[in-house]
């Protein structure tokens, strides 16, 4: 998201379609704790050509859509410009700046009726930085400091989409993602004292970031039209970059520079890893009233020479009680590699599995009023907590129930 929060990062005009998966999560999801959002970009009208260009209050966009002949081409822009409103009202010692921008495009071809090809790329970026200026002694000493951070994503991706036959068709994808997050300070002071000018300078940065290139093909089977089969795999190459630090001290008197100095952190290394994973899931009906899903994703995680492999079954239900009332049960097993410790070192993933228990029931009074009642039994395996004591090590394990109970009425106006 941009703005923390305030903002995300895909604009109305990209999206095709969204999928919320906040429990009974299929087989083909994995590698998350989390519910999981399935997010679809628009491939366009695929008749006409045309444009949109939208001004608002603190962001603008631009839509593009060439769609008349092959290949179809989709382009969704936006930039915010709260840096460039705010600048005139700022003191002319004192700066502060933010922006956002992103860019989403996609083309697709069609080599046949069997076959199309599909390419995604996304772009974003925030920005955030301040500067200040001071001066003393008739103008003569002059301080200046400031910092600014950037953070963002791009995203490559090809999608070739295969048709080979009525019942069976797949998906094969290969993407690149690159994440990068950079904060940096400086601080710039030239000081006038007995006719010798002495300038300090001092300048930090922090950099992290996560790069990863994946590979997936999927796998759409249907035999009989109340069996809807799932399965693929999947192999992902992640590349950690947990902490690179620098920092530059200047120090000159005169002509006499007294100190020039770089320091680098001790953990600018790259942390390698690999995960692989495959899955199977069927989707179909017993009867007009019951519909289930059974599935089985394994995965398996190697990083710094140390293995991990899971099994998760899934399994839901739901039965159509009566026009108005459904209900839903599902028991979920997850795992996730990768975690995000900010008390501990960083080169510590573990497999964590997850368990979910879940009944929700669903029932509609009207064509405008659903009421829906939930209950999520989570329980959670917190193991491989490893405390050091001098040469000493002990192993905790422990398990933590999370219990979640929701009663929510959505009122929807026509």
């Amino acid at each position: 998201d941009h703005l923390l929060g305030f903002f995300s990062v895909f604009t109305p005009e990209a999206v095709k379609k969204v999928t919320l998966f906040k429990s009974s999560f299929p087989a083909r999801f994995g590698g998350r704790l989390s519910s999981v959002i399935d997010v679809r970009t628009n491939d366009g009208d695929m008749k006409n050509y045309h444009g949109v260009v939208s001004v608002g209050l603190l962001t603008s966009k631009i839509n593009f859509e060439d769609d008349h002949k092959e290949p179809d081409f989709v382009q969704h822009s936006r930039r915010s410009y709260i840096d460039l409103l705010a600048k005139p009202f700022m003191p002319k010692d004192e700066k502060y700046s933010y922006y956002f921008f992103d860019v989403n495009a996609k083309i697709n071809h069609k080599f046949s009726d069997r076959s199309r090809l599909f390419l995604s790329a996304y772009n974003g970026k925030d920005h955030f930085m301040t500067k200040y200026d001071d001066t003393y002694y008739g103008d003569e000493d002059k301080y200046r400091d400031g910092g600014k951070m950037n953070w963002g994503n791009t995203i490559v991706s090809g999608r070739w989409n295969y048709i080979f036959n009525n019942k069976l068709f797949s998906n094969t994808t290969v993407a690149f993602n690159n994440y990068k997050f950079d904060v940096s300070t400086f601080t710039k002071n030239e000081i006038h004292t007995n006719n010798q000018i002495t300038w300090n300078r001092y300048k930090a940065d922090y950099k992290s970031g996560i790069r990863d290139w994946s590979a997936q093909i999927d796998f759409d089977y249907n035999p009989i039209p109340t069996h809807h089969v799932k399965f693929g795999v999947q192999y992902l190459h992640h590349s950690f970059r947990p902490e690179v630090s620098t920092s530059k001290i200047f120090d000159k008197t005169g002509e006499t520079i007294e100190r020039d100095t770089t320091y680098y952190t001790t953990s600018n290394s790259e942390i390698l890893a690999h995960e692989a994973s495959a899955y199977l899931e069927d989707n179909f009906n017993l009867s007009s009233r019951l519909r289930m899903n059974l599935g089985l994703h394994f995965s398996t995680f190697q990083v710094q020479k140390k293995n991990y492999f899971s099994v998760q079954p899934r399994i839901s239900a739901r039965y159509q009680l009566s026009k108005d009332v459904v209900l839903k049960a599902s028991y979920t097993k997850m795992s996730q590699y990768v975690h995000l410790i900010s008390s501990m070192p960083f080169a510590m993933p573990f497999a964590k599995p997850f368990f979910q228990l879940a009944y929700s029931i669903f029932r509609c009074a009207s064509p405008v009023t659903v009421t829906f009642q939930e209950f999520v039994i989570y329980i959670t395996f917190m193991g491989s907590h490893y405390i050091h004591v001098g040469s000493i090590e002990y192993a905790t394990e422990r398990f933590v129930f999370f219990l979640k109970r929701s009663h929510i009425k959505y009122i929807h106006i026509l």
